[in-house]
């Protein structure tokens, strides 16, 4: 088992601003060795909803997850929630719709990110962190996440 532990900051559309995002996010294995992570890597602020960016994260990190691999999900935002409570064949099976019949938000991500892990036998499952180990490596990606995107705004805001 590996696990993914990601968190986005930005802003949502508001009458002022367009929205964007940015996910921090770490791979570990069940163990809490790191894996990978994208935290040193040059800031990627997406135009995009925050919770977008989740999934844009899970992409990225896709990459270094193991074939066959059961990989849990850790993040602050809810969504990942409410996505990944079941396996590939449930989402395809639903449609990629919420159990009120209402698509995903973000259901072309989904669908892509299901399209290239079931080929390798991957599955995503998204829960709570239990443990201390994990609150404190889901804490580090939040406390990331916030402190890189706001250095990029600040950088942006000098230019």
């Amino acid at each position: 088992m590996q696990k993914l532990f990601l968190s986005c900051a930005g802003i949502t559309k508001c009458a002022f601003n367009q929205p964007e995002g940015l996910t921090i996010w770490r791979l570990e294995h069940a163990d809490g060795q790191l894996i990978a992570t994208n935290e040193n890597a040059p800031p990627n602020i997406q135009n995009c909803n925050p919770n977008a960016s989740l999934y844009l994260a899970i992409d990225a990190a896709k990459l270094h997850i193991a074939d066959r691999a059961d990989v849990m999900l850790f993040s602050p935002q809810d969504e990942l929630m409410h996505v990944y409570n079941g396996d590939i064949a449930s989402r395809i099976r639903g449609g990629y719709r919420k159990t009120d019949k209402k698509p995903y938000a973000h259901a072309d991500a989904i669908r892509t990110i299901d399209k290239s892990l079931d080929p390798r036998g991957i599955e995503l499952l998204a829960r709570k962190p239990e443990s201390k180990e994990e609150f404190e490596s889901l804490y580090r990606v939040q406390d990331a996440a916030r402190r890189i995107y706001a250095e990029e705004t600040e950088r942006r805001l000098e230019r």
